[in-house]
């Protein structure tokens, strides 16, 4: 048996189902992608707006990039039919994740006194 024909004989066909499961994880990949590029424009664009000061651009950008790691995890890790003990400590760590990020943003406002 040559080379050539151990290679025709397999099968490489695609099962309707391995089909729609790719078509909607390239429909979510897009929606992921489609997200990303709209937040990175909106926070380009407010990079031009006079927000009155350099706290209210961090907070604007943070507040954009929060939002569309919100929406990765929820569609890419797929937070939406998850466990209750995988959900909680990730809602835990956003609350620590905001707080810390409100400290540092009190220490901006801070350092103007110094």
């Amino acid at each position: 048996m040559s080379h050539h024909e151990t290679h025709a004989s397999a099968d490489h066909s695609i099962s309707p189902q391995d089909a729609a499961q790719f078509r909607r994880q390239a429909l979510r990949n897009g929606l992921i992608g489609l997200v990303l590029a709209i937040g990175a424009s909106i926070t380009v664009a407010l990079s031009y707006v006079d927000l009155g000061s350099t706290r209210a651009h961090v907070v604007a950008a943070l507040g954009i990039a929060l939002l569309q790691a919100g929406v990765v995890s929820y569609i890419s890790m797929h937070l939406k039919g998850e466990k209750e003990t995988i959900v909680k400590p990730l809602i835990i760590t956003g609350i620590f994740l905001i707080a810390l990020l409100g400290l540092s943003l009190l220490g901006f406002t801070d350092r103007a006194h110094y």
